[in-house]
């Protein structure tokens, strides 16, 4: 099974949502995240890489949905797997919840 770092499924994450915000004010992106913790990282990168936080859907004209998830990406996922469209307005993103062996470093950088 092939999961991405989560570096690679931020950028993947990022793009798309920059594709649906530049198409006008009321074009946005609906987060279904299905537990309490976890997504901290992607919301900080969304974060910073658009300067905003999170906003009311009640004024959106065409909202897509991405959902963060691991468990629904089976045993054949390859490297370029690390976004899916399932439906017209959802997408589903490979995103690990834990950081890779590789990542664990570069997280305690700075702590002493």
């Amino acid at each position: 099974m092939y999961i991405p770092e989560r570096e690679q499924s931020c950028e993947a994450m990022l793009r798309l949502i920059e594709e649906q915000i530049q198409r006008g004010p009321k074009h946005m992106v609906h987060f279904k995240c299905k537990a309490k913790y976890g997504y901290e990282f992607l919301f900080v990168e969304i974060s910073k890489a658009f300067n905003t936080k999170s906003c009311s859907l009640a004024s959106a004209t065409d909202v897509i949905t991405i959902i963060p998830s691991t468990m629904s990406f089976n045993s054949n996922a390859e490297p370029d797997d690390v976004l899916k469209r399932i439906s017209s307005h959802t997408y589903r993103l490979c995103f690990s919840f834990h950081p890779s062996y590789s990542e664990a470093p570069r997280g305690t950088e700075g702590v002493s």
